[in-house]
């Protein structure tokens, strides 16, 4: 045995991951936090680590009880049976899931159950004394900070490691909302935290934050995801690092269209070329990898702009599927953002709706005494579109600033181009 700790984020054991193509060539099954769950437990037998910590939403829902058992019950109990203490914590998603079934395998520690915490001492001797305070959720929300009623914990009797499923920084919220500094102000050597999927634990001597998902369930989970070891470091406080062993990865990437004329092959090149590079660092950086799904948008500014764009909407990038270095490689999406090679100082100097339109978008652009107008016009726009379409949960709230000015950018871009293009072609 060792001193080591493996730490994971949301599994989410009985989802799978959204957006699979289905000629992809690999069993799904492989991909889903199931897979991923199964390799976290023989890493752990390999390693010998002390304990395997859970940071809640270990389970999708209540209804995923049937279907997350049984992987659950084999990892559990072969972790048990090599002395190798499995501890976790309740999610909003598995707030009635996962305490049902603690109750039902043995070994299984639950900690803080029904909103109240609870301190567990390790037992494993590589670990002596070390402490894991943990609280879970009462019911699938809870709007307030969950360090009320924190116990008084005495830095004599030994390290403590928070294990705590919430919402980071967030000052309100129904997913247990609480403050950094509240959580950086406790006797506690490290925060190990639940609920957002994006990984984002500090490399400090306290590290605090989230595990992130075990597996990137889809496409906006970029990047590595999988277990962080967590050990003692010389000086007394603590290191974390990642594992990335997670099965599946989905990266966005970014293509410069300087370069590109409109010709389509040269553009299919530039794709199938990105996403050989991609596969191949991602391959590097994860054995485990088995499939690497991309987004990839096409940026910059170029003449032929149209044509780059009438080649992307109709081309077929759902059919790209390849293996690269062992990796099945696929496209979820690929979007065109280019811009007209334009000057638009230049034209903004113009009296007419050229220069009209190209002097909103430098508004956009660099945040001009414009620009408020223009998004209060535009969301307000959005709003109605939404509500139109019946999606009335998307229309409270403020809207994303950056979303809003993108879109306005790339719309008054595509406008802009085409007026210059007809003018161009008036001979004008």
């Amino acid at each position: 045995m060792t001193g080591e700790l493996l730490c994971v984020g949301d599994i989410h054991l009985g989802r799978r991951p959204a957006r699979l193509p289905a000629a992809l060539g690999l069993d799904p099954e492989t991909l889903t936090p199931v897979s991923a769950w199964g390799q976290v437990v023989e890493l752990a037998l390999e390693r010998g680590s002390a304990a395997v910590l859970l940071a809640g939403d270990v389970v999708e829902s209540e209804n995923a009880w049937f279907e997350a058992y049984g992987p659950l019950e084999r990892g559990v109990r072969r972790l048990v049976e090599a002395g190798i203490e499995v501890c976790a914590v309740a999610g909003n998603h598995d707030a009635v899931a996962l305490p049902r079934l603690a109750r039902a395998l043995d070994g299984f520690r639950l900690l803080g159950e029904g909103g109240r915490w609870e301190v567990h001492v390790l037992e494993s001797p590589e670990v002596a004394g070390l402490r894991v305070a943990g609280w879970s959720f009462p019911g699938r929300s809870y709007d307030r900070d969950p360090l009320e009623g924190f116990p008084a914990l005495d830095e004599r009797e030994g390290p403590v490691v928070g294990l705590l499923h919430c919402d980071l920084d967030a000052s309100a919220g129904d997913y247990a909302p609480v403050r950094r500094s509240r959580l950086e102000a406790l006797p506690v050597d490290a925060w190990l935290l639940g609920h957002l999927h994006g990984p984002s634990l500090g490399p400090g001597p306290r590290p605090v934050g989230y595990l992130g998902s075990l597996v990137g369930l889809d496409p906006s989970e970029t990047g590595e995801h999988g277990v962080w070891s967590l050990e003692r470091d010389p000086a007394g406080g603590f290191r974390a690092a990642m594992i990335p062993l997670a099965p599946l990865r989905w990266e966005h990437r970014t293509l410069d269209a300087a370069g590109l004329g409109g010709a389509g092959e040269e553009l299919d090149e530039a794709v199938l070329g990105l996403m050989r590079e991609s596969a191949a660092q991602a391959a590097a950086a994860s054995p485990a990898l088995r499939a690497l799904g991309c987004r990839i948008d096409l940026v910059g500014r170029s003449a032929a702009w149209r044509k780059l764009a009438e080649r992307v909407a109709g081309s077929r990038w759902e059919e790209l599927l390849f293996e690269h270095q062992g990796v099945s490689v696929f496209i979820d999406r690929v979007a065109c953002r280019v811009d007209p090679d334009i000057d638009l100082e230049a034209l903004a100097a113009e009296s007419n709706p050229l220069g009209l339109l190209a002097r909103e978008l430098l508004e956009v652009r660099n945040g001009g005494p414009a620009w408020p107008s223009l998004r209060q016009e535009l969301e307000e726009e959005f709003r109605r579109a939404l509500h139109g379409a019946g999606l009335n949960r998307w229309v409270a709230g403020r809207m994303d600033e950056e979303d809003l000015r993108r879109a306005l950018r790339e719309a008054g871009g595509q406008a802009l181009g085409a007026l210059f293009d007809q003018k161009q072609g008036d001979g004008a």
